[in-house]
């Protein structure tokens, strides 16, 4: 990184570390990022490339990590490691700790102190929460994160306040029927009808089960058996993803897919196994109230 862009990153930091309260001059504030921002794109191209060219499981992610370190050290932004430690070594490979955690700010007011979080295991492996459990929110007055919107134009930032991100999981189960020929389907028991009756039953979950008021989805998102075109399979895997409003909700979800599973399958004289969820389920995001105002005005400013 040239001399250049260290120190136009180096002075967006501060903006936005001491960026004003005052909803007023929220508008100002951004265009004064945006300009400094737009002085090291050059190096947010070339990071983001070389990211992408050693891609990492989760858990697992190394090099990111070191990249990440190395730009820090670039800045002269001083950061901790070893944060994210993989808490399910059972059922997700990999033994993390490649999280870190880095603080701007000179600790007074106005600016206070910004603390930067790069958990590790960001897709489905809770690498937030075990930084969390570690103790990274400690002496954190607010919390703000970033995630991409494909569906916003370019260069837009967007929000709102309350409710903003519904709650997630996943889940996976196995079918057991009875291998046999297509010919002769009387004498096996066949998990691909069975599966299909699962996956029907499964959205009367949300159109029958789910107040029209509250909002969920279920969707089955894979379905594999079977290799051979005259050849019944003796069983079937089934997985997919489920969302709700409240953790209330989600935990009613995760009971209801094993009941309407495992009674489903008993009809089609198939028996379930394998039954699987999330270690750590997405909880809903929920916004603080409080920055309505100011951020409907920063929001309303990035469209400009």
């Amino acid at each position: 990184m040239g001399h250049r862009s260290r120190a136009a990153v180096a002075a967006l930091l501060v903006t936005a570390a001491g960026g004003s309260s005052n909803a007023g001059s929220a508008a100002a504030d951004f265009d004064a990022l945006r300009a400094k921002a737009e002085g090291f794109s050059t190096d947010i191209v070339h990071w983001r490339r070389r990211l992408h060219e050693h891609a990492e499981l989760m858990y697992q992610e190394h090099n990111t990590s070191l990249i990440i370190q190395d730009v820090l050290k670039s800045l002269g932004i001083k950061f901790t490691t070893g944060w994210g430690v993989n808490t399910h070594p059972d059922r997700i490979p990999g033994t993390g700790g490649t999280g870190i955690v880095a603080e701007l700010g000179t600790g007074r007011p106005p600016i206070g102190t910004v603390r930067l979080i790069f958990q590790p295991a960001e897709e489905g492996g809770a690498g937030a929460k075990r930084m969390r459990e570690e103790g990274v929110l400690r002496d954190v007055s607010r919390i703000f994160g970033m995630h991409l919107w494909p569906s916003l134009p370019s260069g837009t930032i967007a929000g709102r306040s309350g409710l903003i991100l519904a709650g997630a999981d996943f889940f996976e189960f196995r079918l057991e029927g009875r291998g046999g020929h297509g010919a002769m389907p009387h004498q096996a028991v066949d998990p691909i009808i069975c599966g299909v009756a699962v996956v029907q039953s499964l959205q009367t979950l949300v159109s029958r089960e789910t107040d029209p008021a509250s909002s969920a989805v279920v969707s089955v998102t894979k379905f594999n058996s079977g290799d051979a075109y005259n050849v019944i399979p003796g069983h079937a895997t089934i997985g997919g993803t489920f969302r709700a409003m409240t953790v209330e909700a989600l935990d009613h979800l995760r009971d209801r897919i094993v009941r309407v599973t495992h009674a489903v399958a008993s009809a089609h004289q198939c028996f379930v196994t394998n039954v699987t969820f999330m270690p750590d389920y997405f909880a809903p995001t929920v916004n603080s109230l409080a920055h309505q105002q100011p951020w409907s005005k920063t929001r309303q400013h990035s469209k400009t």
